[in-house]
């Protein structure tokens, strides 16, 4: 008797590590690839027009559900979904109108279950452009991403352009952390769109789990041989918000909350970064380097109607020769040599490098991102 229920012990055991597994990896959508139905099945299309049946003619703000762009509108680019190569998608006529919604989550567009409040959450799909008159980013299509009962929501920045034709299928993820057991996405066309503008979207899913961390730096050379205007900004993605506060070490030490170290010499500098899970991004080694002075050849006495070759050298970006009094012998005055031949006593003035314009530190500060990099207590 003991030996039948050890057995029967560890088969139950054995069950439940497989439903577990099963439901950490489960897919909170349903049809997220469009193969069970169009809007009303498990997504919603508000304020695009369904083209059916498909004649190869569309206008601006209509989409179709189909297996091939060319199929909705003969101009576009031929091509398959994303899922398999023969199923389906849905292809959008960007609208001539601001601000249409194109899928929402749920059969109704609102609102769905399935999510836990704290828990952390992937949502996911592919796009692609579909039209050839898609070139760059004014004729992109600019999508708006908006949440409900989410927060900690990551990349912040919920507005970003459709790929060019050439890149074909890219991903888009967002993660978020749920605050009730329910929640609700949805997608928009920001801007309108008369030209290019035209787009397809597939395999759209929910699941639990967060972005993988990483981390990047770019940086600015100072102008000046012994100038501070350069810089270090470090841009970090995925893991879990809030980052932690950004370090700065090396030939100069600061700390802040946005990862953008300013007023920066030459010299070698280390930055830190890390989320809120302990995960941590580290950079050593990153070198500064200042122009040469700016040097001239030495000063010269010649005899009327003799002539002198006036050198510089060093310094950054284009030269820019003057003479006091004007001398006519400087013909080209953004040359390094300059050969030249005063009738008087002549003074002759180099300068290199232009005014660097100044950087506004402030994200979306005209709003034109919509609802994203600020926060607000209203």
């Amino acid at each position: 008797m003991k030996k039948q229920l050890l057995a029967i012990s560890a088969k139950i055991f054995f069950l439940f590590l497989i439903t577990t597994s099963v439901n950490l990896s489960a897919q909170i959508l349903t049809n997220g690839d469009f193969e069970s139905g169009g809007s009303g099945n498990g997504f919603f299309v508000h304020d695009y027009t369904l083209i059916n049946p498909l004649t190869g003619t569309s206008t601006p703000g209509t989409y179709a559900r189909t297996t091939d762009p060319s199929l909705m509108n003969s101009s576009y680019i031929s091509g398959g979904d994303h899922t398999t190569g023969t199923g389906n998608m849905l292809v959008f006529d960007g609208s001539l109108l601001s601000n249409r919604f194109f899928w929402t989550t749920g059969s109704t567009g609102g609102a769905i279950g399935g999510f836990t409040a704290g828990t952390t959450y992937v949502f996911s799909f592919w796009i692609k452009s579909v039209s050839n008159e898609v070139t760059d980013d004014a004729t992109r299509a600019s999508i708006g991403i908006f949440f409900v009962n989410a927060n900690n929501i990551n990349p912040a920045n919920q507005n970003f352009l459709a790929p060019l034709p050439s890149q074909g299928w890219v991903n888009v993820q967002y993660s978020f952390v749920a605050t009730a057991n329910n929640a609700m996405v949805r997608l928009k066309t920001n801007t309108p769109g008369p030209i290019g503008n035209d787009f397809a979207v597939d395999d759209f899913s929910i699941t639990e789990g967060g972005l993988p961390f990483a981390g990047s730096y770019a940086f600015v050379n100072p102008t000046c041989p012994s100038g501070n205007d350069g810089s270090i900004t470090v841009s970090l993605t995925g893991g879990t918000l809030p980052y932690t506060v950004y370090t700065l070490s090396g030939s100069a030490s600061q700390t802040n909350n946005n990862g953008i170290f300013t007023g920066l010499g030459e010299g070698t500098y280390n930055v830190t970064a890390g989320d809120s899970n302990g995960q941590t991004y580290s950079q050593t080694g990153i070198l500064l380097s200042a122009p040469n002075q700016l040097q001239l050849s030495a000063p010269a006495t010649i005899c009327p109607g003799q002539s002198t070759a006036l050198t510089a050298t060093g310094g950054t970006g284009a030269y820019t020769w003057t003479a006091n009094p004007p001398d006519a012998s400087i013909t080209n005055p953004n040359n390094a040599t300059q050969n030249v031949s005063p009738s008087v006593t002549t003074t002759y003035t180099v300068n290199s490098g232009s005014v660097s314009s100044p950087t506004n530190l402030i994200q979306n500060g005209d709003f034109s991102q919509g609802n994203t990099l600020f926060v607000t207590e209203y």
